[in-house]
């Protein structure tokens, strides 16, 4: 009888980075915290591990969801938290989704 590991068959969790952009003067039915919040147990409700959240408040939309800085930030956090998916806390235009992937 061999003595090896033992393998788990449990795929592991998918590693989830949340994503929240606040347009100022907007009105909200969430601050951004408690959105936020939400999102989380929303991403964990379904299976999600969530590895972190990147957010930001800005003057107005852009076609890229986040200003250049934060895009930044979330390409480092992807690769340094092996993050598998990005959910973000709006609904996006396509081409904001395309300009993200």
């Amino acid at each position: 009888m061999s003595r090896g590991r033992l393998v788990s068959t449990r795929p592991r969790p998918e590693r989830v980075l949340l994503v929240g952009a606040s347009v100022r003067g907007a009105g909200r039915r969430l601050s951004m915290d408690d959105s936020m919040a939400e999102l989380a147990e929303l991403a964990r409700s379904a299976g999600g591990d969530v590895v972190g959240s990147i957010a930001q408040r800005v003057a107005r939309p852009t076609h890229h969801y986040l200003g250049q800085g934060k895009l930044h930030e979330l390409r480092g956090a992807v690769r340094d938290l092996g993050a598998d998916t990005i959910i973000c806390d709006d609904e996006l235009t396509p081409t904001q989704q395309r300009n993200l992937e």
